[in-house]
């Protein structure tokens, strides 16, 4: 039976670069069938508005010690 896993996500902070360049910040975590997380990182990226669009330019996870997840 394959193993059933979520993408948990949190705290977003959004912070503006420049006209219509944005940086997005967040947490993430594993969290898999019986609740138990695992996998911590924090993770930023970089998005541009392109044509009315938004396009991810950049994207980095750095895995962190655990946090409670809200």
């Amino acid at each position: 039976m394959p193993i059933q896993l979520r993408v948990h996500a949190q705290n977003y902070c959004c912070d503006k670069l420049a006209m219509g360049v944005y940086l997005l910040r967040y947490q993430s975590a594993l969290v898999g069938q019986h609740g138990e997380a695992s996998e911590f990182a924090q993770r930023c990226s970089i998005w541009v508005l392109v044509q009315g669009r938004w396009q991810l330019k950049y994207h980095q996870g750095t895995a962190c010690a655990p946090f409670a997840l809200v």
